[in-house]
């Protein structure tokens, strides 16, 4: 038996499968990634606006639940809740245009801010 080197044609094939594949495998990374939670219903009602750690494992939160925001203590096993607020604290919407500006719009209006007062 001897082996017969690869023509180039058959490199050419070779080439061509692994870059589709890849491709494929890419694009479905892509997708999963942006339409991922398609099936979250829970995802537009239950959030996490802000949080501090406070110690090794424990947490505050402020979560939204609807429209009701909450301040929670969350440690290896427990959650608890310390407050319900009556008007909300955080503006989510405002966060997240906030988020989209970037960090250097925001700096910028903090600092015309604080120039004004």
């Amino acid at each position: 038996m001897t082996s017969e080197p690869l023509d180039i044609a058959q490199l050419l094939q070779v080439l061509t499968s692994l870059i589709l594949v890849l491709g494929v495998i890419f694009a479905a990374a892509w997708f999963f990634r942006r339409y991922g939670r398609m099936g979250s219903v829970a995802h537009d009602r239950l959030r996490v606006l802000a949080g501090i750690s406070v110690g090794q494992r424990e947490r505050i939160l402020i979560v939204q639940a609807g429209e009701v925001q909450m301040l929670l203590g969350v440690a290896p096993g427990r959650v608890q809740t310390l407050h319900v607020f009556e008007e909300p604290v955080i503006d989510p919407q405002a966060e997240a245009e906030a988020r989209a500006q970037g960090f250097g719009a925001v700096l910028k209006n903090e600092l015309k801010k604080k120039v004004e007062t």
